[in-house]
């Protein structure tokens, strides 16, 4: 993510979760521990819909906690990859405003 654009959700003073942009390509979203579950995640994502009509994105189809995540706020698989690094199945998601 060394190019991507950062957008910070702070809670009571501090960092509680970022997002990462290249375009409309979400990087990689990251939420502090003892703030997941909270929301920061589907606050950060509601964020980027205000600023983009289509946001891209990619995660591993084994894991079924993000998958479900994004799938809960519209976000619709385009296509399954296989990642030649890992030989995990990667799924592009991708949601439309």
């Amino acid at each position: 993510m060394p190019n991507a654009q950062l957008y910070i959700d702070e809670e009571e003073g501090e960092i509680a979760g970022f997002v990462g942009m290249q375009g409309n390509y979400i990087a990689g979203i990251f939420v502090k521990r003892d703030y997941r579950g909270s929301g920061i995640g589907g606050k950060l994502i509601d964020f980027l819909k205000l600023k983009h009509d289509k946001l891209q994105l990619s995660v591993c189809e084994k894991n079924e906690a993000a998958l479900s995540f994004y799938q809960n706020r519209g976000f619709k698989l385009v296509k399954k990859e296989i990642d030649q690094e890992t030989g995990a199945a990667d799924c592009l998601m991708e949601w439309d405003a």
